[in-house]
């Protein structure tokens, strides 16, 4: 994985500028179903909408994150499992670097991996090697029925 600024990437919901990162961010296609969850706070499918082999950015938009006694807060270390489609996912540490409270109410957390010797994560940087490679030449087929 190549380093650049300003980057531009599409995450399927939104575009935005990128600047200054450490590694090259990963877009993730809505068709993937990629998701992410952290299974201390419940069995929920968080939205992804950035990924690099330094870090994950996610949206914690659940009631028991803002109701809790015991929010996210940065440094915590948190377990997660990254769903790569509806039943296969990947074990992985990370620590929030960045949690950003929107103004339309979402909980957007910034973490860096840990564990970066792990098989998963060696797994997972495989599987960003293969969406990079990819993403030039897929086509979405829209209202396809095969």
């Amino acid at each position: 994985m190549t380093s650049g600024k300003n980057k531009r990437i599409s995450t399927g919901m939104d575009t935005r500028e990128i600047e200054r990162r450490k590694a090259k961010r990963i877009p993730i296609l809505a068709s993937f179903s990629i998701s992410l969850v952290v299974p201390k706070k419940g069995m929920h499918r968080l939205h992804i909408y950035d990924v690099s082999e330094k870090g994950i950015g996610f949206i914690l938009n659940i009631e028991e994150e803002f109701s809790s006694s015991n929010p996210t807060e940065v440094n915590d270390l948190l377990e997660i499992n990254l769903y790569l489609n509806s039943s296969l996912f990947l074990p992985l540490s990370i620590r929030v670097v960045r949690i950003d409270d929107t103004q339309t109410g979402e909980r957007r957390i910034g973490a860096k991996f840990e564990k970066r010797d792990s098989e998963t994560f060696t797994a997972l940087l495989a599987f960003l090697t293969f969406l990079d490679k990819i993403l030039g030449s897929v086509v979405l087929a829209h209202n396809s029925t095969y």
